[in-house]
């Protein structure tokens, strides 16, 4: 998500920034309502950002695994 922010120039210092990104790429790009979606489930393995994080099990990465790689190549088909 970084990297699609840097590339359009815009800010993502910020988890806000960065779902800001999200939304600007769903509202100017035809990006998928999925592409939300699948940024919140790969966002929960960010550990830095959210404090309360509980370490996630085995079977919410197995399920996280492809919402994850969706995002992924989403965002690889937006640049």
């Amino acid at each position: 998500v970084k990297a699609a922010a840097a590339r359009r120039g815009l800010p993502y210092a910020s988890s806000w920034d960065l779902g800001q990104v999200i939304d600007y790429l769903i509202d100017h790009e035809d990006g998928s309502i999925d592409l939300n979606t699948n940024y919140l489930i790969a966002h929960s393995f960010n550990q830095i950002d959210r404090e309360w994080e509980i370490p996630l099990a085995e079977s919410e990465v197995v399920y996280c695994r492809e919402p994850v790689t969706d995002f992924l190549k989403m965002l690889e088909g937006m640049d």
